[in-house]
């Protein structure tokens, strides 16, 4: 009797201690936190230096444009790294995940899609905290009425995002990220799980 308790408590243990399996809701939220840094600061408006004063030297002129371009890589670089701390960038998101229908996406991407279609869905308030970005759900309907000239100055970015395409075996997901908020734009991104986080392996121009 004692050796089938001891049995038994060592089975619930060990059932205790298995992750319980994701819901889809949470897989996206997961993909979305990991990805969305990674491709979000191609977006982020940076500070231009102004334009050089006329000049009938041409190599001052050459001179200027480098120095310009060499400003504008790092101000990049910046971002990009920002994009990678808890909190350093605020951008706004849509509170609606546009519906998604894998024809929609290059057809070498549409073979390893599982399913069909999604319906849209709203963000839960909560969703997205594990993402380093600090995210203010933004209504669709004030993105469609305003688009990106919604006025508030914490805002780097205003994007929407579609629901989350995976393969069977949950490895690969696909999504449509909207960088401005709004139709028609839009570009494909292609992530994969490498060592239980989501890294982008495409991004693709539509």
């Amino acid at each position: 009797m004692k050796k089938a308790l001891s049995v038994l408590s060592i089975v619930l243990f060990l059932f205790s201690c298995t992750e319980k399996e994701k819901t889809y809701e949470e897989l996206e939220a997961e993909v979305l936190c990991d990805v969305l840094p990674n491709v979000i600061h191609s977006f982020i408006q940076i500070n231009l230096p102004p334009p050089p004063p006329p000049s009938s030297d041409s190599l001052e002129i050459n001179f200027n444009i480098d120095s310009i371009t060499k400003d504008i890589e790092r101000q990049r670089d910046e971002i990009k790294k920002l994009a990678q701390e808890k909190n350093k960038i605020h951008i706004g998101l849509n509170s609606l995940l546009f519906s998604i229908n894998k024809s929609e996406f290059r057809i070498t991407n549409q073979r390893n899609i599982s399913i069909d279609s999604l319906k849209e869905r709203k963000f839960r308030p909560k969703e997205l905290l594990n993402s380093t970005l600090k995210i203010k759900f933004v209504e669709n309907d004030t993105i469609a009425d305003r688009g990106e000239f919604i006025k508030d100055s914490q805002i780097k970015a205003l994007s929407s995002v579609s629901r989350v395409l995976f393969n069977d075996k949950k490895t690969k997901a696909f999504f449509k990220l909207y960088p401005f908020g709004c139709l028609p734009y839009s570009i494909e991104v292609v992530s994969e799980k490498v060592n239980n986080k989501w890294v982008v392996k495409e991004i693709i121009e539509q």
